[in-house]
């Protein structure tokens, strides 16, 4: 153990590189790879929290440089043997040659043997220090299986900060998520047993990627029929692209809803309210046309009802509520943001306006907005799902095991609110203050998910450069996720579920779809009710709700309307409408709808029975 130790120490003294440049080997790309491709450490094994058998190794080996640390210098340097490389612990445990709770993992002929054998023989060198991946890449880019005997072969390459692009296929963890559907082999190789669509996770050091794959229904199954294109009209993009994916996976979409289904869909999507009965009448008897709906949609829009719908929803997005607002405060938070509604305030400019707000809560109303939670990290949490469809919460204690983000993202991105603070009831910013990371106990300074460049932060109020980065310099996410959102509450499912849950792992069921949505969001100035207009507009929003083709042919790829079960305070409205029973629901005196009201009411059986308690 002593000499082991001598030997690292004077390696290090009288030939520095050969521990920080080597031969051409480099622990990052030549090491590290192997023990996860092994399974070292994963939960189960070393990446555990507190390791095991006394060795401890970051999750699927993100923290390169801790993870050489404990290999090289713990246990006086016995898992590296450099004066006896085949004595080290690192090739003796896992062949077995000495006892190993985890098992025989490879055998003394294998590549990974080989590998660790000539990295120990070239000295242990950890390789360049600053070297990182900046990408991650998998082609095909889409993996399209036409049969059971069909075999896609993906090929995984790492674009490092040094230049370097690498193929990394033989050391890429694959992952398919929905395994009822086939498997993909520890090479890359990827079989489907049944039609359908799913993906293909991929991981390499602590980089995620995702491929998706997909097997259409047979021509045999498939019906003939295509979806009827109007000739006298050109198709939207939104259009355009839903029938691209439709050949793509052999589905027959269903023909377009009958009026009379288009004009309750609509009146309950935007407005939150059933048709009337003189509106039904009228509707009916001139000649249904795609002018007429639009028409429709439009004077939609401009109802009270979409302004009560839609700031109930975003209201329940953004958890407003007597016991997360106080009940000084919340009434005047919902008719704030009732008013930013109301007058179409740019979303992105809304959301600036809540990150950025300090004061009193009666004066500056969005600044209600903090007092969900006082502690910095949980605020940190709620940004990135709720308003970048980002879940940061499980790297707050480990690398995320499904996405690229490590603990310095979460600790990172919570310091932007820890200079916050509640002072009886206003929102103040402080000068001081921290987030410190549990394990380094090192002060984390704010920066976005992601990206390591420093951030220029403004002295007073470092929100202020958040909010810019979020709805100005990189808005996709902030954009992306509303309109995920939005989709999901007017065709009953997100084009990513959840809908929180956007990452390469969880694509979308039409990704150019949403890409397109998000473009043209973003390009419309950040324009709710535009983006609303679109949607219904679509040919895949006035789809009829008949069954066309096998069931998986249905809502998961949206070529065909499913029913949606009304959430509660429309289903209490519309309840009201149809039975013009005048039931009193509100302790809101000024709400004549359950939609309008500012919060959950007490004591209401019904809504209690609605979950609107």
């Amino acid at each position: 153990m002593f000499r082991n130790s001598v030997i690292f120490i004077l390696l290090v003294l009288f030939f520095p590189d050969s521990s920080r440049a080597g031969i051409g080997l480099d622990f990052v790309l030549d090491v590290n790879p192997v023990l996860t491709k092994s399974g070292c450490n994963t939960g189960e094994c070393h990446g555990a929290a507190t390791g095991q058998g006394g060795f401890r190794l970051s999750l699927l080996g993100y923290d390169s440089e801790s993870d050489y640390e404990r290999l090289t210098r713990e246990l006086g340097a016995r898992r590296v043997d450099l004066g006896d490389p085949k004595s080290s612990l690192i090739l003796r445990k896992p062949t077995q040659d000495l006892k190993h709770k985890g098992g025989r993992v490879f055998n003394t002929r294998s590549l990974e043997y080989q590998k660790l054998l000539e990295w120990i023989q070239a000295g242990a060198p950890y390789g360049n220090q600053d070297l990182q991946i900046t990408q991650l890449k998998v082609s095909p880019e889409q993996a399209l299986v036409t049969s059971e005997e069909e075999k896609v072969q993906l090929t995984v390459t790492a674009s490092f900060n040094d230049g370097r692009q690498v193929d990394v296929t033989r050391w890429a963890l694959f992952d398919l998520q929905d395994d009822s559907m086939g498997e993909v082999d520890e090479s890359g190789a990827l079989r489907l047993n049944r039609p359908g669509v799913s993906s293909v996770m991929v991981r390499y050091s602590g980089k995620v990627a995702a491929v998706r794959a997909i097997f259409p229904i047979s021509p045999s199954v498939a019906i003939e029929t295509k979806i009827p294109s109007d000739p006298s009209r050109n198709l939207s993009p939104l259009d355009q692209a839903s029938l691209e994916q439709f050949e793509l996976l052999n589905l027959t979409p269903a023909s377009e809803c009958s009026p009379e289904a288009f004009l309750r869909r609509a009146c309950l999507t935007i407005a939150g309210r059933l048709p009337l009965e003189q509106e039904i009448r009228e509707w009916l008897m001139t000649p249904d046309s795609l002018e007429k709906r639009q028409l429709k949609i439009d004077s939609l829009l401009d109802e009270p009802g979409y302004v009560d719908l839609w700031t109930h929803r975003l209201a329940d997005m953004l958890r407003i509520s007597p016991r997360n607002h106080g009940e000084a405060s919340y009434k005047n938070y919902h008719q704030w943001l009732k008013l930013q509604v109301a007058t179409n305030r740019p979303w992105n400019q809304t959301v600036s306006a809540m990150l950025t707000a300090s004061g009193s809560l009666m004066e500056t109303t969005p600044a209600a907005f903090y007092r969900l939670t006082r502690d910095p990290r949980d605020m940190g949490e709620f940004v990135s799902q709720t308003l970048m469809g980002t879940r940061l919460a499980c790297a707050r204690c480990h690398h995320h095991p499904f996405d690229q983000w490590s603990m310095e993202d979460y600790y990172s991105f919570a310091s932007w609110f820890s200079q916050t603070s509640w002072e009886g009831a206003s929102i103040v910013q402080k000068l001081q203050g921290e987030v410190t990371h549990p394990k380094s106990g090192k002060e984390m300074k704010p920066r976005f998910p992601g990206i390591t460049e420093p951030v220029s932060i403004h002295a007073s109020d470092r929100r202020i450069a958040l909010a810019d980065w979020m709805t100005e310099r990189a808005p996709e996410r902030l954009a992306r996720t509303l309109v995920n959102r939005v989709w999901s509450w007017m065709l009953g499912d997100g084009l990513v579920n959840p809908v929180d849950d956007i990452r390469p792992s969880n694509p979308a069921a039409h990704p150019e779809i949403l890409e397109l949505l998000t473009q043209e969001f973003i390009n419309s100035g950040f324009d709710l009710k535009r983006l609303i207009a679109t949607i219904a507009e679509s040919k895949v929003f006035q789809f009829s709700s008949n069954k066309s083709g096998p069931d998986y042919s249905g809502q998961a790829y949206f070529s065909r309307f499913t029913p949606i079960a009304l959430k509660g305070a429309t289903l209490a409205d519309a309840l009201v409408d149809a039975t013009g029973s005048g039931w009193n629901f509100m302790s809101d005196s000024s709400a004549n709808r359950v939609t309008q009201m500012s919060g959950p009411t007490e004591d209401n059986y019904t809504l209690e029975v609605l979950g609107l308690c």
